[in-house]
């Protein structure tokens, strides 16, 4: 197996000189209460929003998936000579420091369906933030960064049960698109050999084939933006 890893770093996290870093507390904080002497945490970061709890009707599982994921790296690091115990994995997702109208919409819409575990306080002012309806003339309200980082870090734990689940149900993700390939081998029509899951906008937009893409009928999801 070989690929390209983002980042590798090492700190210590009970290091003074990291006292006041909010992100190390945080995932000091989730960690569980029993540690062996040594052990690491994974980091992986993603340029997107806090997933929901349940996807919106036929979208992906992003919560379940970059749980598998990270679940994933955590047993190719184990393997590796000379390799301390995971007991953590941490994501970061970084438009939550950040949020967009459009982000702001979304957690409005979770929130209210409760699909999110991360939610205001009722009658705070992050709430009354949440509330705010799109200005074109004004910048997205401003959330505290106490919620904002709430809602960036998410700390996953780590056991052979974990890895075992998530090896599994990844699996079955490379084997669908291992068919997928296989099919695309022996036919002239790559469109109808990959499945395609036109109700998840994320995708959409980035699909290389979206202009052509059948289920669209050449068009994008009737909801997202055309500027997107």
């Amino acid at each position: 197996m070989a690929g390209v890893v983002d980042v590798i770093t090492e700190i210590q996290l009970d290091s003074p000189t990291l006292a006041a870093n909010r992100i190390v507390s945080a995932i000091v904080d989730a960690l569980p209460s029993a540690l062996p002497p040594r052990f690491e945490v994974i980091v992986d970061y993603k340029g997107m929003r806090r997933p929901p709890l349940q996807p919106m009707g036929k979208a992906l599982d992003y919560w379940s998936i970059y749980e598998w994921q990270l679940q994933t790296y955590a047993r190719l690091r184990e393997v590796q000579p000379n390799a301390r115990p995971v007991i953590a994995g941490a994501l970061l997702f970084l438009n939550e420091l950040s949020p967009t109208w459009a982000d702001l919409s979304e957690l409005r819409r979770e929130t209210d369906k409760r699909r999110t575990d991360v939610t205001a306080e009722p009658g705070s002012s992050d709430a009354q933030a949440i509330c705010t309806r799109k200005r074109a003339d004004q910048a997205p309200p401003t959330l505290s960064f106490e919620f904002r980082l709430r809602r960036a870090l998410r700390v996953i734990p780590v056991s052979k049960d974990s890895i075992a689940f998530a090896a599994e149900s990844f699996d079955n993700v490379v084997l669908d698109i291992e068919l997928a390939r296989a099919r695309e081998r022996s036919s002239p029509h790559i469109l109808t050999e990959w499945p395609n899951n036109p109700t998840d906008e994320a995708t959409c937009v980035a699909c290389d084939w979206k202009t052509i893409c059948p289920a669209q009928d050449g068009q994008m999801p009737a909801n997202v933006p055309a500027e997107a």
